[in-house]
């Protein structure tokens, strides 16, 4: 995956998904201004075409 992030749409779902794992939107959205791996998740969704995953570190 290439190109840059231009904003982030956060539905009350997700953020109480990210809550539960004790990261806040906040946190999430540093880790796209930094390095980034993108790997495919079609594991953890049947309704989604594309899914996947980013792993990253913030400080």
């Amino acid at each position: 995956m290439s190109g840059a992030i231009d904003g982030f749409d956060w539905d009350d779902g997700n953020r109480e998904h990210c809550a539960k794992h004790g990261v806040t939107a906040t946190a999430v959205e540093a880790l796209f201004g930094g390095l980034i791996d993108v790997f495919p998740d079609p594991g953890h969704s049947t309704a989604e075409e594309i899914r996947s995953i980013a792993v990253g570190r913030t400080a």
